[in-house]
């Protein structure tokens, strides 16, 4: 039992070191965080969506978007066009 206690806390101080370097990590990346990005990415994810539904009721046919990554994906970019305004 005594070797198995010592050998459990050498593995433990072999990977705390991992272990704080990516805790150091996280805490970088949550320094970079931009809270006004954040906020112009939720806004336009809502307007996709409103969009996407408004044109899902649209359309004469049953169109599942979410499914199709190429729908999507083309909905994404010209949504990117139209809030950039090019």
């Amino acid at each position: 039992m005594q070797k198995l206690i010592e050998s459990s806390t050498d593995i433990e101080r072999q990977v705390m070191p991992i272990m704080a370097k990516c805790i150091d990590g996280m805490a970088t990346a949550a320094q970079m965080i931009d809270c006004k990005q954040v906020r112009l990415v939720c806004q336009q994810v809502k307007i996709s969506r409103r969009l996407i539904n408004h044109l899902v009721r649209l359309s004469s046919c049953k169109v599942e978007i979410y499914s199709c990554d190429v729908i999507r994906q083309e909905l994404l970019v010209n949504m990117a066009q139209l809030s950039t305004g090019s």
